[in-house]
């Protein structure tokens, strides 16, 4: 597959085709700049090797090449020295000495003399414009190369300083990116745990809740199988309190019952009598009172095996009970007294 160019290929001094950073773009940069510190000095040197070439000419080739070999300085004294004066002197010369003294220079030599001292100051003053315009080319040179040099590497620092921007930017850029990737990915994580946990939760509320019911309805069944139960031991129980009162007042109801009239009234005992019979009491008779006094109407009995039967008697006819041990009676006694 053809590579895709991207916003990477912009920088190419510090990034590869696949966008990797390179860490080590520091160290071409220090080279670049101790190579730019090397050519920025090198037009002093030459500067400099130039005067020196211009010291050399001047002082030793120039003049040379006029043919003065001798010291110019000696030699212009020589040709400047005035004659002595005979007025100091105090004894007259001689005159082989006057006429040696004061013998005149020459006019060719003297002529040649001061051409000599011309043209060599004349080459002097040509060596050192020479060597002054030579500096000065030389130094506008070296200022040119150092400008020069300063644009190029002052465009080279802002070319690496926007490379390293560049890249900076792409890394800041990468590295939001992924963080922000990285906090997606943290929120979706926590998103889907606080689901899960939501998930748990209803589902444990709903074990709770189908727990809750389950153990409600077992209690109301348990509840009401109780309640059944003890409605049917309390029916269980009616019933039998019933049979047995009913086996009671069947028994009393046959036990044998008499009826004393303690009054002079005719017929008193035998209408209480038909009374008990209509009640149910198949055993019953009539006859009259002649035992001890009594002063109201009675119902007696001399066993504890009668006392149901005297008791369900005196419900009847709403009469009193009383046990008497000494009662000569079978059964149960009814005293009518009015």
């Amino acid at each position: 597959m053809a590579y895709q160019p991207d916003r990477f290929d912009e920088v190419p001094e510090y990034t590869d085709q696949r966008g990797a950073h390179r860490a080590s773009f520091a160290a071409p940069a220090g080279a670049a700049a101790a190579a730019g510190g090397a050519r920025r000095f090198s037009p002093l040197l030459l500067v400099a090797g130039l005067v020196l070439l211009a010291g050399l000419f001047v002082g030793v080739v120039l003049p040379w090449l006029t043919g003065d070999r001798s010291e110019p300085v000696a030699a212009e004294s020589s040709a400047s020295s005035p004659a002595a004066d005979p007025s100091t002197s105090s004894e007259p010369a001689s005159p082989t000495e006057g006429a040696a003294t004061t013998e005149p220079a020459s006019p060719s030599e003297d002529a040649a003399a001061a051409e000599a001292s011309r043209s060599q100051a004349a080459a002097q003053s040509a060596a050192e414009q020479s060597a002054a315009e030579a500096a000065a080319a030389s130094s506008r040179a070296a200022e040119e190369a150092a400008a020069a040099e300063a644009s190029r590497s002052a465009a080279a620092a802002a070319e690496a300083s926007r490379s390293a921007e560049a890249a900076q930017a792409a890394e800041a850029s990468r590295s939001a990116e992924a963080a922000q990737a990285a906090e997606a990915s943290r929120s979706a994580a926590a998103a889907q745990a606080a689901e899960a946990s939501r998930s748990a939760a209803a589902a444990a509320e709903a074990s709770r809740s189908a727990a809750a019911a389950q153990a409600a309805e077992a209690s109301r069944s348990a509840a009401a199988a109780a309640e059944a139960s003890r409605s049917a031991e309390a029916a269980q129980a009616a019933e039998a309190s019933r049979s047995a009162a009913a086996q009671a007042a069947a028994a009393a109801r046959s036990t044998n019952v008499t009826v004393y009239n303690a009054t002079r009234t005719t017929g008193l005992a035998a209408s209480y009598a038909q009374r008990l019979r209509s009640a149910g009491f198949t055993s019953v008779s009539a006859q009259n009172w002649g035992g001890y006094g009594i002063q109201s109407s009675t119902v007696l009995y001399n066993g504890s095996g009668n006392q149901a039967a005297a008791e369900a008697v005196a419900a009847e006819l709403g009469f009193p009970v009383l046990q008497t041990p000494n009662l000569q009676v079978n059964g149960v006694a009814v005293v009518v007294t009015g």
